[in-house]
């Protein structure tokens, strides 16, 4: 064997022995990945022991209890972001957003669900996505704010429907007919009979949609009531289309009252 070829290559300025700059560079690197994993670890360790203490304060019903537990958990997802844990992060923001339905502090959870809605993708993060506009639509229902409730819970149950998850998109869609329902009720307080009859429709049409017999009933008895009031012949002719529709409906939801009051429409 040829000795010679077993010497230590050195650079034209390093002494013989020492080590080269590529040698460097890659224990410059490691211990870089060191540094970098035991910080995450760190923060995943933080954010762990503020989530705990923050569900021990949201299962208060005080006011600086519930406020501090929400601080804790924007502090855990701020720290599950620094450890690239997207999931975790989406999780704290959905906590700390509801600290503060307790509080009825509604307009407080809208950026907080915002924020986490941004960082789930239907496509990543479909079942977090669909829970979180369910949740926004809460919100959004609870300030009045009924046409925004109704888009969130029409888009949570197509996310819903598509992951095949039945019973949640049935739940969601039966929201969605409750919006609907108090956005038709502002309409009749506005005096907007047209507003009224296409959102009673839409109501009725997604109660049934999620089963809810007796409620659809009601709809389409209202819908038929507002219809007759208009006067017309295309109108009235609505209207006994609507009150057919929802004897059915009203048999089969046991509502003996609105039941008489259709029949006694039809026979009108």
């Amino acid at each position: 064997m040829d000795w010679g070829d077993r010497k230590m290559k050195t650079t034209p300025n390093s002494p013989p022995g020492s080590p080269t700059p590529g040698f460097l560079g890659r224990i410059i690197l490691l211990l870089l990945v060191l540094v970098c994993t035991c910080t995450a670890q760190d923060e995943r360790a933080r954010a762990e022991k503020l989530m705990q203490a923050a569900q021990a304060l949201a299962n208060s019903q005080n006011a600086a209890e519930l406020h501090r537990a929400s601080a804790e958990f924007e502090d855990a997802a701020a720290l599950w972001h620094t450890a690239g844990e997207t999931q975790k992060q989406i999780e704290a923001l959905y906590r700390a957003a509801w600290t503060h339905y307790p509080l009825q502090e509604y307009a407080a959870m809208l950026p907080l669900l915002e924020g986490a809605l941004a960082l789930a993708p239907a496509n990543t993060f479909g079942p977090a996505r669909a829970e979180l506009l369910n949740s926004l639509a809460v919100a959004h229902f609870a300030l009045g704010e009924f046409r925004e409730a109704a888009a969130e819970d029409h888009e949570a149950g197509s996310l819903y429907e598509s992951l095949h998850d039945a019973n949640s998109a049935l739940r969601v869609t039966g929201f969605e007919g409750n919006a609907w329902r108090m956005i038709a009720l502002a309409a009749e307080k506005a005096q907007d009979p047209k507003a009224a009859i296409e959102a009673y429709r839409q109501a009725a049409l997604l109660f049934q949609k999620a089963g809810d017999s007796k409620r659809a009933g009601i709809q389409y008895l209202r819908l038929g009531q507002l219809s007759e009031q208009q006067g017309t012949p295309a109108a009235w002719e609505q209207a006994a289309d609507s009150f057919r529709t929802a004897v059915p409906l009203l048999e089969a939801g046991r509502a003996r009252p609105e039941l008489a009051t259709t029949w006694w429409a039809l026979g009108d």
